[in-house]
């Protein structure tokens, strides 16, 4: 898996270019990380469960990995929309300005990043 440098990923409402096109930052997303039960608490099935689900999350944005939503620290990509949506590496994007959002609709967005956390792209 390559490094990923320590950069602070856009905030909501801030436009960007990628690969020639114009988005708004919508969401953050990182990679999934792959099930892990504690010791104790194993269970067979479970467990299978547990892979099967994994292995079948969608594999998406440029590099094709299980990806899920995420806060802006952890941010790995974001997601952008647009004429169509992206998935975007952090350094891979080209801040152009910000979106003409009131302060209402930013705090709407915010809110519904954060209801996003921690679920995966399917």
């Amino acid at each position: 898996m390559p490094t990923i440098p320590n950069i602070l990923a856009a905030d909501l409402g801030t436009l960007f270019t990628y690969r020639d096109h114009q988005y708004v930052v919508t969401n953050w997303l990182k990679r999934m990380a792959p099930p892990e039960v504690p010791a104790g608490a194993r269970d067979p099935f479970q467990d299978m469960l547990g892979a099967i689900l994994y292995e079948a999350q969608q594999e998406c944005g440029p590099d094709r990995a299980r990806l899920v939503f995420c806060d802006r620290l952890e941010a790995e990509y974001v997601s952008g929309r647009g004429v169509s949506g992206c998935i975007a590496r952090l350094a891979d994007i080209e801040i152009t300005g910000t979106a003409d959002w009131s302060p209402i609709r930013l705090d709407e967005e915010r809110q519904s990043s954060a209801h996003l956390v921690g679920r995966p792209i399917f």
